[in-house]
């Protein structure tokens, strides 16, 4: 079931189940900059190669957590990839490319106790995790997984609830959200609520405490936010 990657180190190699299909097993060998997937069906392996770049978290869970069903093994431990690589879209001519959600859930169950099991997926977690935020997990050439996961990126989030027409936060709880809880990205939200709400309240924040600010609404707004900042 073995295959080669690349010249790249791997980070992290070992056999997995795909979820739900879990009779299917595959094998995982992580680089820096990619996931290898090999998957064997049928006694035919295919390789599937989902790059870092494409995925924007990654988290670990036990199997009695209600989040599986039908599980083949109680003592199962299970990771889940959020990733969105770039497609073409449909049309024969169309050149036009787009991202599309594919989550990929993989099981564990080799060992005969479930924190065993959940010990290897939290090591993946943590190792894709820290790639994901900038953390190497190599040292002086040789691997080494850090202890702890940097802290994730922090935005303030701020929402015309008029703008849309009306549908602003609505937008914002649909699409907007699901990403920052895949990729446990932390978040501050204000709604405006009158004229000059934002310019107001950014003139008195300190705005080194996030990463960055994210408008949904439309330029009015936009443009209110820019102003402040140019003159910070």
């Amino acid at each position: 079931m073995a295959f080669r990657c690349s010249s790249e180190i791997v980070i992290l190699e070992d056999n997995f189940y795909s979820y739900p299909l879990t009779s299917i097993a595959c094998n995982l060998k992580l680089t820096d900059k990619v996931l290898f997937v090999a998957i064997t069906n049928k006694g035919k392996t295919e390789v599937e190669k989902i790059f870092l770049s494409d995925i924007i978290g990654c988290h670990a869970f036990r199997g009695k957590n209600g989040k599986t069903k039908n599980e083949t093994s109680e003592h199962s431990a299970y990771f889940c990839l959020y990733a969105y690589p770039l497609k073409t879209c449909a049309g024969i001519l169309s050149k036009q490319l787009r991202r599309e959600k594919k989550n990929l859930t993989f099981q564990v169950r080799k060992n005969d106790t479930e924190d065993e099991n959940f010990k290897i997926v939290e090591k993946w977690e943590r190792a894709i995790n820290c790639l994901l935020r900038g953390k190497s997990c190599l040292l002086d050439g040789e691997v080494s997984i850090p202890d702890v996961v940097p802290t994730s990126k922090k935005f303030l989030v701020i929402i015309n609830p008029k703008s849309g027409p009306g549908k602003a936060y609505q937008i914002f709880k649909e699409r907007v959200i699901p990403l920052f809880v895949e990729s446990d990205t932390q978040y501050e939200v204000l709604i405006t609520d009158r004229a000059n709400c934002a310019r107001d309240f950014m003139k008195k924040a300190d705005v080194s405490q996030w990463d960055g600010i994210v408008v949904v609404s439309g330029d009015g707004l936009l443009f209110e936010i820019g102003f402040v900042l140019l003159c910070v």
